[in-house]
């Protein structure tokens, strides 16, 4: 047990000034936090500490409403399947890892739909989806470099587009403005998901990691490959003219900002 020492009259107590209220107690314990026989005397004032919460309880209502709709709750599951899959084939389990992560990508076409069947697109949502797509796409690259694939550079060139981009959206939220993405950029995220999808089962199969009865088939297999090579080439493509779309409105938007 610690006596609490007496306070100065300038001092702070969790926030407030000790000279709204006075501070009496006997004791608190230390050791695990607990604090007893703490009485507080006197008058604070609650209407603005009041105000401040009711602001921050509005704000918070709207991200939770929006966070807890079912189309947002699909996108965070694609987050949440594609790490586990990620896990699952380095660990060796690579027939599952294939399973968890297809299933992962197929959550960004279901997302989608039910948002617009129910009327429950948000702004959020829009947010949770572009993170998925990138945490997926990030990832599978990773991959695909780690398991000698594809090269470093195509990595290397994939992200030099995300970071211009990411950049270039930064930079228009903060000025008031919106770079949507375009026909392109869905295009480009296609490309790249049916690509991973074609090369990692392609490696898992001439690997004998996996069997698949009806694609044991040296042309099917050539031909997985050479698909999931021109899906990947295809979608770096689109991305660089959704990237140009993007740099576009983002110089409009600078010499708007020059000219103001």
């Amino acid at each position: 047990m610690t006596q609490l020492s007496s306070f100065g009259e300038s001092q702070n107590i969790c926030g407030f000034r000790k000279d709204k209220f006075k501070w009496q107690s006997r004791s608190f314990v230390l050791k695990d936090f607990r604090f007893t026989d703490i009485v507080f005397l006197g008058f604070i004032d609650l209407q603005q500490a009041s105000d401040d919460f009711m602001s921050t309880e509005i704000q918070e209502s709207r991200f939770w409403r929006d966070l807890g709709t079912l189309p947002n709750i699909i996108s965070l599951s694609r987050i949440v399947l594609v790490a586990i899959a990620v896990i699952l084939f380095v660990e060796g389990h690579v027939g599952e890892a294939l399973v968890v992560g297809i299933i992962g990508g197929l959550t960004d076409y279901l997302d989608g739909y039910i948002a617009r069947k129910t009327n429950t697109s948000t702004e959020l949502g829009e947010v949770i989806d572009r993170l998925g797509d990138l945490f997926l796409e990030i990832l599978a690259f990773i991959l695909l470099v780690n398991l000698e694939i594809v090269p470093l550079y195509i990595l290397m060139i994939y992200l030099f587009r995300e970071i211009v981009v990411l950049s270039a959206r930064q930079y228009a939220s903060r000025k008031g403005g919106n770079l949507k993405s375009g026909i392109f950029g869905k295009v480009k995220t296609n490309c790249l998901g049916y690509c991973f999808a074609l090369l990692l089962v392609h490696y898992a199969m001439i690997n004998n990691l996996i069997s698949v009865g009806f694609l044991e088939n040296a042309d099917l297999l050539s031909g997985m490959e050479t698909l999931g090579f021109v899906g990947m080439y295809g979608g770096l493509v689109a991305s660089y003219i959704s990237g140009s779309q993007y740099m576009k409105g983002f110089i409009s938007l600078y010499n708007k900002q020059g000219t103001a």
